[in-house]
């Protein structure tokens, strides 16, 4: 799979301008023990946590604390890995 293939097979992240609340939306062929971390440009992790989830579960993180700027958003399911990039408003 390309980088977009994954990313689609993950699940979506929205909105990728964000101000209080940020979303994603996992694939209905994802589910099992998610790892997620964000990371600001210059790599130091600000957010991570873990949980189990289920197929087309929505993710909800509240990054209303983080510094206006660029951050990298990583999930990890079992085998599955991808980062996103968004934009703290």
């Amino acid at each position: 799979l390309n980088l977009e293939e994954l990313r689609f097979k993950m699940g979506k992240l929205y909105p990728t301008d964000v101000d209080t609340i940020l979303n994603i939306d996992l694939s209905d062929a994802i589910d099992g023990n998610a790892n997620l971390n964000i990371f600001s440009i210059s790599g130091e992790k600000i957010i991570s946590f873990s949980k189990t989830v289920a197929p087309s579960e929505k993710l909800s993180i509240n990054v209303s604390r983080l510094s206006k700027g660029l951050y990298l958003c990583n999930l990890k399911i079992g085998q599955n890995d991808t980062t996103w990039k968004f934009l703290k408003k």
